[in-house]
């Protein structure tokens, strides 16, 4: 597997697993930076408050046999700037199990 685009997060793969790598659009990073000049702003003001960030996903499809009643487990990891490292945000996250809290009984299958 290539590192491409996520140095220092293929050493450790293991036989099985695979890596995903998801980038924001230019446009969306912009917006992004933005936003965060905006809070950077607000710092040693008077203003409380708490920051997060949410990752959604919609739709999907999956290859081969769906694994309804196995764990398929999730990791995360994010870096803010290309010349950074990635920190870990999610370990172990048992993907089927979120499926099931959802509702989520099968996902179709993805086209050939």
């Amino acid at each position: 597997m290539s590192g491409v685009g996520a140095p220092g997060l293929t050493e450790g793969m293991r036989e099985g697993q695979t890596l995903y790598v998801l980038t924001l659009t230019p446009a969306d990073a912009e917006r992004l930076r933005d936003m965060q000049e905006k809070i950077a702003a607000t710092k040693g003001t008077e203003a409380k408050g708490r920051g997060s960030l949410t990752v959604g996903f919609s739709g999907g499809c999956w290859s081969g046999a769906f694994p309804a009643d196995q764990k398929v487990t999730v990791d995360a990891w994010i870096r803010t700037r290309s010349d950074e490292n990635y920190f870990q945000l999610l370990s172990g996250l048992d993907l089927m199990d979120m499926l099931r809290q959802s509702g989520v009984k099968a996902l179709p299958a993805c086209a050939a």
